[in-house]
């Protein structure tokens, strides 16, 4: 059910009365996700906005629960590829240094070219540096999940399952299929914040995914 203006007031009324950091009920969080997606002009999914279901676990607070909820936040917006709007909303105790939940590793070759995606450089070297180690690289590596948590950091391989991908072929053009180019099915941003009342008042990280012609 969309949000209602009788929400939008009263969660008004309670961050104007509260003095300090606040903390919003269920319902209360799903209306402002649903808001927040509803006010990103930069996403043309956001048409979609009051049908995005709302995962509340800002009690997941351990990076081996958080990562196993990530598993289940890509299966849930993958849904066998009916493509589902879902947001994940974690607690700020526990960041997710990768941009989205899955990218393609970017290896610097000698000469200065790279094999993969370039915009992954400094992340793969982050991984590498932990014990992440493809053998042999591909441009298509899917990089595994780097999650800190009270100043150290935890290295999680997506298993292969929980990553769709699509093989780029052309109708018409045969020759694009012997590129051997293909793309992860789901975007699933990672990196992104949700703010509420003046901006410091709430704080969570959140990653989405929104919609198949949504990927920022």
């Amino acid at each position: 059910m969309p949000p209602r203006s009788g929400q939008a007031v009263t969660l008004a009324e309670r961050l104007i009365q509260a003095q300090s950091d606040l903390t919003l009920t269920c319902a209360e969080l799903d209306f402002a996700a649903k808001v927040a997606w509803r006010n990103s002009t930069r996403c043309i999914g956001r048409l979609f906005w009051p049908a995005l279901q709302v995962r509340d676990l800002r009690h997941v607070t351990q990076p081996d629960e958080v990562f196993q909820q990530l598993i289940t936040h890509l299966q849930e917006a993958f849904c066998g590829g009916q493509i589902q709007s879902v947001i994940s909303i974690l607690s700020d105790e526990v960041r997710i240094l990768n941009s989205q939940l899955i990218r393609y590793a970017g290896y610097e070759q000698p000469g200065g070219q790279v094999l993969g995606d370039p915009e992954n450089l400094r992340l793969t070297r982050l991984a590498q540096r932990l014990g992440w180690e493809p053998s042999p690289p591909t441009a298509f590596d899917v990089l595994p999940l780097i999650l800190q948590a009270g100043g150290t950091l935890h290295l999680y391989p997506l298993p292969p399952a929980a990553v769709q991908e699509v093989t780029i072929t052309h109708p018409t053009s045969p020759q694009i299929a012997g590129l051997g180019l293909k793309w992860h099915a789901l975007p699933a941003i990672s990196d992104a914040l949700l703010h509420g009342g003046d901006g410091t008042a709430l704080r969570f990280q959140w990653l989405v995914h929104a919609n198949r012609d949504c990927s920022a």
